[in-house]
């Protein structure tokens, strides 16, 4: 695994933001920003003439737990509703993966975790087949 940049949480999600846009502007999306900071949609997607929203949270590695792991909340503990945005998407850094995964699967959920490292399935939630799950964004009925 890689060693994560000394730098602020702040930052970091600043910098996990900006990979995961590069990597669907790779794939063709045009990506757009939201101008409010703190909203429910960090990066709204667009091709095809359609539209997908996204929420954009960046996974904590446990050595303990030989795990990443994120709230799913958002600013002031807020629970997200069905239709703040279309996906979650994760980004892991130390081991530089994405995780695409569709809010419904999630709602209501207080945290994800992702076992990349493993070689075995972990738990019946396992979310390790949503990894680097980009296909699944040109079979979204989008907006």
């Amino acid at each position: 695994m890689r060693k994560k940049p000394k730098i602020s949480n702040l930052d970091t999600w600043f910098l996990s933001e900006k990979i995961i846009e590069n990597n669907f502007i790779e794939r063709g999306f045009l990506t757009l920003n939201p101008l409010a900071e703190a909203g429910v949609v960090d990066l709204v997607l667009y091709k095809n003439k359609k539209f997908v929203k996204l929420q954009v949270k960046t996974a904590i590695f446990s050595k303990k737990e030989n795990r990443f792991s994120v709230s799913l909340y958002g600013s002031g503990r807020r629970q997200y509703k069905k239709n703040d945005f279309d996906y979650y998407v994760f980004y892991l850094y130390e081991v530089d993966t994405i995780y695409i995964v569709p809010l419904k699967i999630l709602l209501n959920k207080v945290h994800a975790h992702f076992y990349p490292t493993r070689n075995t399935r972990v738990g019946s939630g396992t979310l390790e087949k949503y990894k680097n799950a980009y296909s699944q964004l040109d079979k979204w009925n989008y907006l």
